[in-house]
């Protein structure tokens, strides 16, 4: 579980460059935050996507680690 968005980014980028499968951060109850592969993520649209590993070369919430 996470707090920070960016070390939640950072965890995502790091398993994305480690297993090769596309990750995402997702936001739990209150102001945690937790990396769930993109696959579930895209099944379980509740779950409240906040940054996706599989769209980061379009768009991202941090242009400045790019």
């Amino acid at each position: 579980m996470f707090t920070d968005i960016t070390a939640a980014i950072e965890e995502a980028r790091y398993l994305k460059s480690q297993f090769k499968f596309d990750y995402a951060v997702v936001q739990k109850s209150g102001c945690e935050m937790k990396i769930e592969t993109n696959h579930r993520a895209e099944l379980y649209p509740q779950l409240g996507v906040m940054f996706s590993t599989k769209s980061e070369r379009n768009h991202t919430v941090l242009p400045e680690v790019r």
